[in-house]
């Protein structure tokens, strides 16, 4: 239950409906003029208007006695400004509704003259409006009239107070995964931007920002994810190097540090109940944040159950990515990464010994980086799953295994699963049929990649950051059963998206610690970037699904059989990644794919793969082209046409083209030069298809 301030200038009947409100509801109702001090109550009566620097205190007064009443309260109380209605929500540490009275001026003259036991005189109500500042569009209130009884306005707020409490639920069943509650975590007024991540203890940590805190000033709290008990933790600067990808959080297993890209934050004795606070510099390693190859030191980064050991994703300037594993110590005035492997592939070709001219292709390893799985032997990343566009992986750090968690044909991106890894939850573009470029992923064929890989920016574009900014869909999350996702081609899970369209997912996701609840962040479609974007917390509770024991927690290995340090490491990220310009892959049984490619690594690309015969198991063959070429600024285009005969039929007929960066990243479908259609076609494998033309601008 939330709080309701039933707010206005002296006369407009707070107390009156109030006290009717609160009896319709059955709560308490408390009168703020009576938490006024002695001294503020005196220079009303005399006619002297009250200074903030009055009001200050009976604010904090009201706002701590709405935190006193966890089950709900009314309060009567002016709240005439803005900037008192934000101190009252963010000390009391939960949701907070004002239902603003408003009325003719004449008509509260005439009720305050007729009041004759009030101590504020009809002299000030000047005064008051002058200073009443309208609930602003972003506030949780309603303006009501007092233009009829007060037990009518009081039956009108209770009406949209019950609604406003509804506002953000929404209801999801899924026949395997059962009922699920979606809510929204309420927050003070004050809040700006918030992020939010659960903590081992089931509380949410949350990094966020007030209005006038300077641009490297962040703010961190705890706060129950009902909204309850808002504890603010650190406030204070939080330096970003250059090349860092921004600021995340991720608590480590021991509740008192959580990892924020260039820092970690230490709570003693832990930020269920921290004495102290202390922001703790990482020194990484390599001299990447100095390094003129390396355009981000760290886009992702993750950190080990077992606390010990850090995954981070290194960003190149030749457009490529590394992941590297590391020890994390502890020093007197920062941690150190040490002992420094790269765990990833740095080409997904190497010659074949056997054929001159030929090439064998293998899986990447490596990606962005997500979350330590397996108890820790394991890492979660987008990466190569072996399917056209990239997936939700498995990557084991004691063996080289890659193993695909999603198998959607189309856009999916990260997988964070559950504490006993039977569930998870995607960032995915699936349940949004409009926006999921699945038409370049329903047609399974090997070596896609080679294609498809450079258009991972550009498809991010169209269907992320596009979606976020203006294009009606969704990128999720959704909610899925790990082991039907890894065997089930056909299944998609639970859509968890705002059903209105009008929020749309942003980073992170989290679980709590029963493995019933998972919380993620939304923003309001279209709202800006960076500070100015509106931002809100999410949550779901699994009402029917009964978790398994959380995944035991085991030592992290300082490196796996597939790494590369020492001077090697040194040697490899001190030159850029080779680039393979053509060659030939033969079939494992019969035929071969001839590619061709060009790059100037700086995201300009052009590649074109052939399919001759080609057939890995004798059943499956397949002939044909597909090609992309581009640029992000320039725009795209992907074309395909290619037949698959065998144990199920498919085939690709299309032309695919998107506008730069600068134009939205729009799939265009206006006329090319030479008459054709810029974008056409049709992918199909067995009975499904996907048409170029469903996604439509």
């Amino acid at each position: 239950m939330t709080a309701i301030i039933v707010m206005g200038v002296s006369g407009s009947g707070k107390s009156t409906v109030g006290r009717e409100l609160a009896h319709r509801l059955g709560l308490p109702f408390v009168d703020a003029d009576d938490l006024h001090p002695e001294a503020n109550r005196a220079k009303m009566a005399g006619g002297i208007p009250l200074t903030d620097e009055d009001r200050a205190p009976w604010l904090s007064t009201v706002a701590r006695t709405i935190g006193q009443h966890a089950s709900g309260v009314v309060v009567a109380c002016s709240a005439l400004r803005r900037r008192y209605r934000d101190a009252i929500t963010y000390e009391a540490g939960g949701r907070v509704l004002f239902a603003h009275l408003s009325g003719e001026r004449e008509v509260i003259r005439e009720r305050m003259e007729a009041r004759a036991d009030h101590f504020m005189p009809p002299a000030l109500l000047d005064s008051q409006l002058e200073t009443l500042e309208p609930l602003g569009d972003d506030e949780d209130g309603a303006v009501f009239s007092i233009d009829v009884a007060p037990a009518q306005v009081a039956a009108r707020i209770d009406g949209w107070a019950s609604g406003a409490e509804q506002l953000d639920l929404q209801e999801v069943a899924d026949p395997a995964l059962g009922r699920i509650r979606i809510t929204t975590v309420p927050l003070p007024g004050q809040v700006r931007v918030p992020s939010a991540t659960y903590l081992p203890s089931g509380r949410l940590f949350l990094l966020f920002r007030v209005d006038g805190d300077p641009a490297d000033w962040w703010r961190a709290a705890v706060v129950d994810d009902d909204g309850s008990d808002f504890d603010e933790v650190f406030a204070g600067p939080i330096p970003q190097r250059p090349t860092a990808n921004g600021i995340r959080h991720m608590p480590f297993a021991d509740g008192r540090r959580v990892l924020l890209g260039d820092h970690v934050l230490e709570a003693t004795p832990g930020f269920d109940d921290p004495r102290s606070v202390d922001l703790v510099p990482v020194e990484y390693p390599w001299g990447l944040t100095d390094d003129p190859l390396t355009s981000h030191h760290w886009s992702e980064i993750i950190v080990s159950p077992d606390g010990e050991r850090i995954a981070w994703t290194i960003l190149r300037t030749d457009m490529t990515a590394v992941v590297a594993l590391g020890g994390l110590r502890r020093d007197a005035d920062r941690y150190t990464i040490i002992d420094p492997v790269i765990i990833s592939s740095s080409d997904a070709l190497e010659p074949d010994p056997e054929r001159d001219g030929y090439f064998r292709a293998h899986r990447m390893l490596g990606g962005e980086v997500k979350q330590f799985v397996r108890g820790g032997t394991a890492i979660s990343s987008v990466g190569d799953g072996g399917a056209p566009l990239t997936d939700s992986v498995i990557q084991d750090l004691l063996t080289d295994s890659i193993e695909p968690i999603t198998r959607a044909p189309g856009y999916d991106e990260t997988t964070i699963l559950s504490p006993d890894e039977r569930l998870g939850i995607v960032m995915t573009a699936r349940a949004s049929a409009r926006t999921d470029p699945a038409f370049l992923g329903l047609l399974p064929r090997p070596h896609a990649t080679l294609v498809t890989m450079p258009l991972a920016w550009v498809l991010y574009q169209y269907a992320v950051d596009g979606v976020r900014r203006f294009r009606p869909g969704n990128i999720g999350p959704v909610l899925i059963d790990v082991e039907r996702s890894r065997n089930e081609p056909d299944y998609t899970g639970a859509s968890l998206a705002c059903v209105d369209g009008s929020w749309v997912y942003v980073s992170p996701m989290s679980w709590h610690s029963d493995g019933r609840h998972v919380s993620w962040m939304e923003m309001k479609r279209g709202s800006g970037d960076g500070f100015d974007r509106t931002l809100r917390i999410r949550t779901a509770e699994l009402l029917d699904h009964v978790p398994g024991q959380q995944v035991p927690i085991t030592a992290t290995p300082a490196t796996t059989p597939y790494a590369i340090g020492g001077p090697q490491a040194d040697a490899l990220l001190a030159r850029t990644a080779a680039f393979i310009p053509s060659g030939r892959i033969a079939g494992a049984h019969s035929g071969h794919l001839e590619f061709e490619r060009s790059s100037d690594g700086r995201g300009t690309w052009s590649v074109e793969a052939r399919y001759v015969a080609y057939s890995d198991d004798g059943r499956n063959l397949y002939d044909g082209v597909e090609r992309s070429h581009g640029s992000m600024a320039s725009g795209a285009v992907y074309e395909a046409d290619l037949t698959l005969t065998g144990d199920v039929g498919g085939e690709m007929h299309l032309r695919a083209s998107w506008s730069g960066i600068g134009d939205g990243t729009r799939l265009l479908f206006g006329t090319a030069d030479g008459g054709a259609p810029q974008s056409f076609g049709f992918a199909r494998y067995g009975d499904h298809v996907r048409r170029i033309e469903d996604l439509l601008e």
